[in-house]
């Protein structure tokens, strides 16, 4: 139990399919999906710059989390995509979608 809770804390909560945003380096204000967590590391794809096949290694503490995973399990579905084209296209597609859905909060009210 207590792994859990320390293994949380080095991770800041991140989860596989996270959206963060990068606070340092020369990708800073870069919004990228978390494939993989191995702290104090993960892997980010942006579906352009960063695709799928060749991942960005970044330390955690050089993040902030946006979001969690919408819908729950959404790297499973886009690696079960039979395209690395169509892959990226996804990732590209989620991340767009988060920023639509939080720039314009108050467009689901009304």
């Amino acid at each position: 139990m207590l792994s859990t809770v320390f293994g949380q804390l080095r991770s800041k909560g991140l989860e596989r399919g996270s959206i963060v945003i990068s606070m340092a380096g020369h990708d800073r204000g870069r919004l990228y999906l978390v494939t993989t967590i191995e702290p104090p590391y993960v892997w980010l794809t942006d579906g352009r710059y960063r695709p799928l096949d060749r991942t960005k290694k970044k330390r955690i503490k050089h993040l902030r989390l946006l979001g969690h995973p919408q819908p729950v399990g959404v790297m499973d579905m886009i690696e079960q995509l039979p395209e690395a084209g169509r892959q990226n296209a996804a990732i590209r597609n989620h991340i767009s979608e988060f920023m639509n859905s939080h720039q314009n909060p108050d467009k689901e009210e009304n």
